[in-house]
């Protein structure tokens, strides 16, 4: 019963905000396609099964391409160029909260903190020895699918992909706010009834961070390499840093 009551409230707001888009106009398309796909799955039957999660393990990021600039004290830009760069492996932790409000598809917040570190010749003397750490605070939101698959007994599979708002932190770059997502998929494996065992892989895009402000001395920038990078094509060319991660984690089941 008090899930019925939370959905005809939903159901009520949403029609309020339709019926406002209506008489004020729509600015944000995307938005108003959410509200719409929100209104379409809450009309699906509800489960309401709920969990909490808590995962880690390393990431690394894809090929970057670090670019320098120097300006004089007059704030002339006199030197730049594209930096050679490696990238190693780091890690990344995450907790999750997914709702099921269907048996085979939910939404799931996450928050995530992640290194990633991209090494350059910051000498030019063809020795790559600089570390440049990249710290990146996440809050993503995504839409889950998930199923058992016979072979896998009790075991499920799930896809998903989200976006959200990103946070960089990086050092000789500095900082600044994005937008970034991530494909991810996993296994769920049973543990008892209230506790499962997950692995995870997942596929995030970055927005690139730069300090490119003009002021005396020298400058970098992080982007994604933009060869074979999916993230360029479908993102652009500011917001295509890629990073692959594989994490184990546990899930706890919050309702009965």
């Amino acid at each position: 019963m008090k899930q019925k009551k939370v959905i005809e409230q939903v159901r009520a707001h949403l029609k309020t905000i339709l019926q406002l888009s209506n008489h004020y106009g729509v600015r944000n398309v995307r938005l108003f396609g959410a509200a719409i796909l929100f209104f379409i799955l809450l009309n699906v039957p509800v489960l309401a099964e709920s969990y909490f999660s808590i995962l880690a393990g390393p990431s690394l990021s894809f090929s970057q391409d670090i670019k320098y600039k120097k300006f004089d004290g007059n704030r002339k830009l006199i030197d730049r160029k594209l930096v050679d760069s490696q990238t190693l492996l780091r890690f990344k932790m995450a907790v999750k909260y997914t709702l099921f409000f269907h048996k085979n598809f939910g939404v799931e917040s996450e928050f995530f903190y992640g290194q990633d570190i991209a090494a350059i010749d910051i000498n030019e003397d063809k020795v790559i020895e600089t570390p440049i750490k990249q710290n990146r605070y996440a809050l993503l939101l995504s839409f889950l699918v998930r199923g058992t698959p016979k072979y896998l007994r009790n075991c499920s599979v799930y896809f998903g992909c989200g976006a959200g708002g990103m946070y960089s932190d990086f050092d000789l770059v500095g900082n600044g706010w994005g937008y970034g997502g991530q494909f991810f998929t996993g296994i769920d494996f049973p543990l008892s009834k209230k506790v499962n065992l997950f692995v995870e892989t997942a596929y995030i895009w970055a927005p690139d961070v730069n300090d490119f402000g003009g002021s005396p001395g020298n400058h970098y920038k992080t982007s994604g390499n933009p060869r074979y990078n999916l993230a360029t094509r479908i993102f652009g060319p500011h917001n295509d840093t890629q990073i692959i991660s594989f994490m184990v984690g546990t899930r706890f089941k919050l309702t009965k």
